[in-house]
């Protein structure tokens, strides 16, 4: 969540309740400097300004998480992961769903998504400061649907973009200033159906063509000192990023992204360091309404660490998704299935040479 002061706390743990495991989930320096005649003469430089943006997958809050939540308890669904997302100066996740009780299926497909507008208060109280809207849901019930969620979206005061009710407005940048760190975030979709894509007057989805993604990073660049780009693609429960994102993902670096972050495979991806910068292939799931494949078990909450204004660092926490186990109510892995899910993104970022260690239970990227 946004944090405008730097607060000064000690390392801050967080106990898993689903198995004993203790992480160390980020210290934050105190601003200021001391005095004192004893002091080294170093600690008088100017200390480093760090902020720290949480990523996360994605979020569809209808359906069975609608009915696990709890109307008079804002936060509950997040509640035995809240400790995690509280570390975070920017929380941002993809809400893979409009927040609507309007509108008509659009396109016929095999699923529809959507969630009650007052689901907005679940991404309130967990912390969320943007999401992601270009997907394959969020055009499920149409116009109507898709301007409700926008209303509501900003009557709650959460950034987003990535979907309008024009092309234009489907590509126009969201902007957050923390700690004096300004990010853009931009959101393309690569996924079917195409009818969702946003037109000159057409509401919908920012497409993720190419010129569109070289224009709209490198203007994005010019005005922010950090930019995120979310990138919906892939095909479902693939663990290994197909050709196109790679080249898309570096399409985005080399016209000025700092991170890039994928959505829709519901399962991780791996990590590539590309020119310097931090591609994540895919999030996986984060707290998503149904009961899915008992492939879609784990994944992870993404930190990324800036400093000076420039991203020096990437570490995740492994989590169980799994709603059989979790109901709906995610929390972080134990320290068995940590360190499993940490080998598994070493296996599935071996092929960009990504160096992953495990750190406490957390995977660190070196």
């Amino acid at each position: 969540m946004m944090m405008l002061v730097l607060l000064a706390v000690s390392a801050l743990v967080l106990l898993s309740p689903g198995g004993g495991q203790v992480v160390a989930i980020g210290t934050k320096a105190a601003s200021g400097t001391a005095t004192g005649t004893d002091e080294d003469p170093s600690a008088n430089a100017a200390e480093p300004l760090i902020v720290t943006m949480l990523a996360t997958g994605d979020l569809h809050l209808g359906s069975w998480a609608e009915k696990s939540s709890r109307p008079n308890e804002p936060g509950y669904l997040f509640g035995a992961i809240q400790p995690l997302l509280d570390a975070a100066d920017v929380l941002t996740g993809n809400l893979e769903s409009p927040l609507s009780t309007k509108g008509a299926i659009y396109v016929p497909k095999e699923y529809t998504l959507r969630a009650n507008p007052r689901m907005a208060a679940e991404l309130v109280a967990a912390g969320y400061d943007y999401v992601s809207l270009a997907n394959n849901h969020m055009m499920d019930f149409g116009p109507l649907a898709l301007q409700e969620t926008l209303q509501v979206l900003k009557d709650q005061g959460i950034a987003h973009s990535g979907a309008g009710m024009n092309l234009a407005d489907a590509r126009r940048c969201a902007y957050l200033t923390v700690k004096d760190v300004r990010f853009a975030f931009l959101s393309f979709s690569n996924t079917y159906p195409t009818e969702f894509y946003a037109g000159t007057t057409r509401p919908g989805t920012a497409p993720g063509y190419p010129n569109y993604i070289k224009a709209d990073v490198a203007a994005a660049a010019k005005q922010a000192d950090i930019v995120v780009v979310s990138f919906h693609w892939s095909g479902e429960l693939y663990n290994d990023p197909k050709q196109y994102q790679i080249d898309y993902a570096k399409m985005a670096v080399d016209n000025g992204a700092d991170i890039v972050i994928g959505h829709h495979p519901h399962v991780l991806q791996g990590i590539q360091v590309y020119k310097g910068k931090y591609i994540a292939y895919s999030l996986g799931n984060f707290l998503f309404g149904t009961y899915s494949s008992n492939k879609v078990k784990d994944s992870a909450v993404f930190e990324f660490t800036i400093e000076n204004k420039a991203v020096t660092g990437l570490r995740f926490y492994p989590v169980l998704v799994e709603n059989r186990i979790v109901q709906f109510r995610t929390r972080l892995h134990d320290a068995e299935n940590s360190a499993r899910v940490i080998r598994d993104m070493q296996a599935f970022s071996k092929r960009f040479g990504t160096v992953i260690e495990n750190l406490g239970g957390v995977g660190t990227v070196k």
